[in-house]
């Protein structure tokens, strides 16, 4: 697992917090673009663009997952949910 800070200026699109950092659960990674991501602080699924800002996913982003990342992504927000108690 590998941690990476991020610019000041990345935001979820979704709840607007800042997102100054970004963790792989995974694999140690950093963020690449198109790469997958889940806001800590309101559970929104993100995708990183090209900047390594983020950008929302839509229903269409999410039908086009393939299996396991879309098992990554429920894993993850199971685990950030579970971790709020």
């Amino acid at each position: 697992m590998r941690s990476t800070r991020l610019s000041e200026d990345v935001k979820c699109p979704s709840c607007g917090e800042i997102i100054d950092g970004a963790t792989c659960p995974f694999h140690d990674a950093t963020p690449n673009p198109g790469d997958l991501s889940v806001c800590i602080y309101c559970l929104h699924w993100l995708r990183f663009n090209n900047d390594l800002t983020l950008r929302s996913m839509d229903q269409d982003d999410i039908n086009k997952l393939k299996p396991i990342e879309f098992q990554q992504l429920k894993e993850l927000t199971k685990y950030l949910l579970e971790s709020r108690k």
